[in-house]
């Protein structure tokens, strides 16, 4: 990726400040340099060499939650976003990346080690934890170790993942519709009534769920900037995706984050790169059947009809 995108940006944004009241970092700092406009203007000067990237500008930087608002309010809806992400590259490379996120990226890479780590979580965390609802609260003897964490700080463990227990799904009878299920992390690993949630509307709507083999979509290190991690998971799950890709309907991923991770993202992850033009084009083919499963559902499906025939007695 040439450093002129930095300034091309740059010139075409007009000032006009209808980023900045959306923006919320802006709005908790209320500090010019960390709103929209205020990031373009410093990566700009980084990219002319008259500012440095030192550890201000990476804190800076990293602020930015990559919400996209900034990109969805501008006139010319200028990817900011795009920029900070690819800013986030150049720290990595020049600052490194924090020792406790390159080893849970180097498990993300590894899904059979990932999955013994939090089986191994899951059967030791009663030592120190008990469970409070769908978090975990530390015991009194440990209350002084994780006083900084907060509940939400704290998800639930499984012994397995969703993954490692739906290797099979019921097959139904003339289903209407063949969908595959992508999973996120968070509902793999902690919440898991995401995925089953999802199931049982699917088995309902007589729609056929397949769960094929996939890897973590690699948003924790593509918005962290590990280039290189991000190009393994996102050259695995391509060609995950395109081992059964005729095979189903859509692909319907429950969580955003991720969802957005592979329908936009993914994209981008290429930019600079010598085989952009190849996965570009087996991205074009894979994308138009990735939806979030909320907006499948809706448009897709007749979810709408059943549920207006459901008394309200047994929505609840």
């Amino acid at each position: 990726m040439s450093e002129n995108i930095f300034e091309e940006v740059g010139d075409a944004c007009v000032k006009c400040a209808k980023c900045v009241p959306g923006c919320t970092i802006y709005r908790i700092h209320k500090d010019e340099a960390t709103s929209p406009r205020g990031f373009l203007d410093l990566m700009c000067l980084n990219a002319q060499n008259k500012l440095k990237l030192d550890t201000n500008l990476k804190h800076l930087l990293e602020t930015c939650f990559l919400c996209t608002a900034c990109v969805e309010t501008c006139p010319f809806h200028l990817p900011i976003d795009t920029l900070i992400e690819k800013a986030r590259e150049k720290i990595a490379q020049k600052h490194g990346i924090a020792w406790y996120k390159k080893s849970y990226f180097s498990l993300l890479k590894n899904r059979k080690r990932m999955d013994r780590v939090f089986s191994v979580a899951h059967f030791l965390a009663p030592c120190a934890f008990k469970q409070v609802g769908d978090s975990l609260e530390p015991r009194v003897l440990f209350k002084g170790l994780f006083k900084r964490f907060k509940k939400s700080a704290l998800p639930p463990l499984n012994q397995k993942s969703f993954l490692q227990k739906h290797t099979e799904v019921k097959p139904l009878e003339k289903p209407i519709q063949k969908v595959a299920i992508f999973i996120g992390c968070l509902s793999n690993y902690h919440y898991q009534q995401v995925g089953e949630s999802l199931l049982y509307i699917l088995e309902r709507l007589n729609i056929q769920a397949i769960i094929p083999k996939q890897e973590c979509c690699a948003a924790p290190a593509y918005f962290t900037g590990d280039k290189e991690t991000t190009l393994f998971l996102v050259k695995k799950n391509i060609e995950w995706f395109e081992s059964y890709l005729n095979e189903v309907d859509a692909i319907i991923v429950p969580e955003a984050t991720c969802a957005s991770m592979l329908i936009n993202d993914y994209y981008k992850v290429f930019l600079g790169e010598k085989d952009k033009d190849l996965y570009v084009k087996r991205l074009e083919k894979i994308t138009p059947k990735i939806y979030l499963a909320s907006v499948f559902l809706e448009k897709h499906t007749p979810l709408k009809n059943l549920l207006e025939k459901t008394p309200n007695e047994k929505k609840k």
